[in-house]
């Protein structure tokens, strides 16, 4: 219970600073958010994916060979996390009236958060 315990704080602290670098990056190259849904979609499953990969290499996981059914908690229960923190950014967004952003909706830090998860148990899988 522990290792779920740990390797969820690990892989949350990690896709909040994701996210709030993503945030930083956009908002100061001055990026709109005009890419439709399907390129949004898109691009968070890409980036989500990349930085899970990269995050492996350098955060490897806490535990040497979790089961499989810690595995797959971490991949499910983390973008969960991750999804329901980005609705808690969102609202907090509409009540100072800022423009709301791709990563304050569920949905789609739900997607990138998974995609950041498969990619760190792909890679983890692989080269464990």
């Amino acid at each position: 219970m522990l290792e779920l315990l740990l390797e969820i704080l690990v892989q949350g602290f990690l896709e909040a600073l994701m996210t709030s670098g993503l945030e930083l990056l956009s908002g100061a190259a001055g990026v709109s958010s005009d890419t439709g849904k399907a390129g949004t979609v898109l691009g968070l499953s890409v980036v989500g994916g990349v930085l899970g990969i990269g995050s492996t290499w350098v955060v490897p996981p806490l535990v040497p060979q979790p089961s499989a059914g810690v595995q797959l908690a971490v991949l499910l229960v983390g973008p969960m996390v991750a999804g329901v923190g980005a609705m808690a950014l969102g609202a907090w967004h509409r009540r100072r009236r800022d423009e709301l952003g791709p990563l304050d909706f569920f949905g789609y830090a739900f997607l990138c958060a998974f995609a950041f998860g498969v990619a760190r148990w792909v890679v983890f899988t692989v080269t464990g």
